[in-house]
């Protein structure tokens, strides 16, 4: 969008038609074509001479909120927080356990809790993030420590330093 010397918008780029490459013709009017989702088009009009192009524009994309990318076999995935089982630390990088598939990715445990928190996700160790809903059960393993069993089989256990942290999450006690 140009602005005149003043700040103000020139009236001449309100009119302006859209550019020929991304034109439709259906009943003589413009339209546009617009991606909605992977391989979804949306058709949405371009607006008329008296609707403004400074008023907002819809959303035509809706990414959910916390995605991941993790690699393996020199491919990289998008994961969804919702399909992890739990995060672990694995030096300067985490590995995302998926069932029996691991997936790596360059980020740290800490930077990852308070990412993840709104989708479930809580620390029981240092190194270890669980995902709420693949819980199975929880055992008691010794002084303030508990021991983790998850849907997929994997059996973690967790830190004294961190049963303060679980019992708000989870009302074990």
């Amino acid at each position: 969008m140009a602005l005149t010397r003043r700040g103000s918008v020139s009236p001449t780029l309100l009119r302006a038609e859209p550019p020929p490459s991304r034109l439709g013709h259906e009943g003589g009017r413009a339209s546009a074509l617009q991606l909605k989702a992977p391989g979804v088009l949306q058709y949405k009009p371009w607006p008329s001479q008296e609707q403004s192009l400074l008023a907002p524009a819809e959303t035509t994309i809706s990414v959910p909120a916390c995605l991941l990318i993790g690699e393996r076999d020199r491919r990289l995935y998008v994961l969804g927080p919702e399909k992890i089982d739990y995060i672990e630390a694995d030096g300067n990088y985490v590995k995302f356990h998926v069932g029996s598939i691991d997936y790596i990715a360059r980020n740290s445990v800490k930077r990852l809790a308070v990412m993840m928190a709104q989708s479930g996700f809580f620390r029981i160790e240092r190194s270890l993030l669980v995902n709420v809903r693949a819980i199975s059960y929880v055992q008691r393993a010794g002084r303030g420590t508990y021991s983790f069993t998850l849907l997929s089989g994997a059996c973690l256990h967790s830190g004294a330093k961190f049963r303060d942290h679980i019992l708000r999450v989870l009302p074990l006690a």
